[in-house]
């Protein structure tokens, strides 16, 4: 049995490596962690409205089959959300992104959590 070598493909843990590695800054990381916190505690929120009333799930998808962009909207805002929402659906289910920025002036997106609702 033959076995291709290729010499930019070969790994050897022992001859140590050639590459230079930026040096580690768990910062920016951290700060994600801490953001995606904050999305988080608003995803329960949504989800537990939408799992415990009937009358808003009902209403939402009604909004939507009518194409009532802004009335989706009022109505998951009500549920007392504070992250950047996108809302986006389909005869068929519901998507929601939650955004938090990087920076003050929201030039970098830091975190992103994307939910999906079927709902036929």
């Amino acid at each position: 049995m033959y076995y291709a070598y290729h010499p930019q493909l070969y790994y050897c843990p022992a001859c140590g490596s050639r590459r230079a590695y930026e040096e580690i800054d768990s910062n920016l990381f951290q700060h994600s962690a801490n953001e995606m916190k904050k999305l988080l505690i608003d995803v329960e929120k949504v989800i537990e409205k939408l799992a415990s009333s009937k009358n808003l799930s009902e209403k939402i998808m009604n909004a939507a089959q009518y194409s009532d962009m802004g009335e989706v909207e009022r109505l998951i805002y009500s549920i007392g959300i504070t992250s950047e929402l996108s809302i986006r659906y389909n005869p068929e289910s519901l998507h929601l992104e939650f955004n938090t920025s990087h920076n003050s002036d929201n030039s970098e997106e830091c975190c992103k959590l994307i939910l999906a609702f079927r709902w036929r």
